[in-house]
């Protein structure tokens, strides 16, 4: 457990005085570029927004949230260098951190020695705090909706990444994919194709998929970028969506309801995510709470026309 003197860390009282009063206070939040993406650090309510490159289109709507929220309080902007010490931040509050960790990224943001809040990840479970995707839930959401029209030759495609450490990633959504059909009595490790997260990926693995002998009548993107690529594959090979393949993404992002079959999909609450991480962070400084809180935001799955009845089940 981390403890906080009422010396060094401002009570609930200073708080709402803080507040009242910032026209006169010099509330700053700190901007930097990090290696793995974006550190942001603030004087009252310290936030660390951590991206790594992979996944900023991923975190950029939490990130964007977090600022909106950040300004409404009327705090103000400064950069800070992804290479300062713990000694450069003395005067800062607490972080909030957006995105998934190497070892080292996170060792680095514990040197800090300030309340964390992480977004979409978790570490150092008992001292920080997080706010996460319910992933399990959601992928078994999916699944459940193949199963419920038909399908059960259902593939993953999906991609890889390494953090700064050079370790691998590993998707909880393919975790859950496997234990899923797995334990359904479906899983074939022919239908699992692991690339990059880009449509150009998408198209690939999906031509891959095309070409078994007993290919895939339905398929879980693990974003909807991979999704797009596989909608260019199937049209190629003269097959149509929903009637041959039902495909269901995952982010729903802006041009997902306008692709031709409007993309199913599921939709992630990020922005809530990033505004409840002010909220949660603010909070922890305010009470000095000891226990760390950890917080599981379940997802929509958003039906749209591209998922149908299993031809061979009608």
């Amino acid at each position: 457990m981390i403890t906080f003197s009422k010396s060094k860390y401002p009570t609930k009282k200073t708080m709402n005085l803080a507040v009242e009063e910032k026209s006169r206070m010099d509330l700053r939040i700190f901007l930097c570029l990090c290696g793995l993406g974006i550190l942001c650090l603030l004087l009252l309510v310290q936030l660390t927004i951590i991206t790594p490159i992979t996944q900023a289109k991923k975190a950029k709507e939490s990130y964007k949230a977090i600022e909106n929220k950040i300004e409404r309080e009327g705090f103000k902007k400064y950069q800070i260098r992804n290479t300062d010490q713990a000694e450069a931040v003395a005067a800062l509050d607490g972080l909030i951190c957006l995105g998934t960790f190497s070892k080292s990224m996170v060792d680095h943001i514990a040197s800090f020695g300030k309340p964390v809040v992480l977004v979409d990840a978790a570490a150092k479970r008992e001292i920080w705090d997080s706010i996460v995707t319910d992933t399990k839930r959601s992928v078994h959401k999916v699944l459940d909706c193949f199963l419920k029209y038909g399908h059960q030759k259902i593939a993953f495609i999906g991609g890889d990444e390494v953090d700064s450490d050079g370790n691998e990633v590993i998707d909880e959504r393919l975790i859950a994919y496997q234990t899923y059909m797995q334990e359904k009595g479906l899983f074939q490790e022919s239908y699992i194709k692991i690339g990059g997260y880009t449509p150009k990926h998408g198209y690939r693995l999906m031509k891959e998929l095309l070409e078994l002998e007993d290919r895939p009548t339905a398929i879980f993107a693990a974003n909807d970028s991979l999704a797009v690529g596989c909608y260019k594959a199937v049209q190629e090979k003269g097959l149509h969506i929903p009637e041959d393949i039902s495909i269901i993404g995952f982010n729903d992002i802006s041009m997902a309801k306008y692709m031709i079959p409007p993309l199913s999909t599921v939709h992630v609450y990020m922005k809530f995510m990033g505004e409840q991480a002010v909220t949660l962070l603010a909070e922890r400084i305010s009470t000095e709470r000891e226990i760390s809180m950890h917080i599981s935001i379940p997802a929509e799955l958003v039906l749209r026309d591209s998922v149908g009845k299993n031809k061979a089940v009608l």
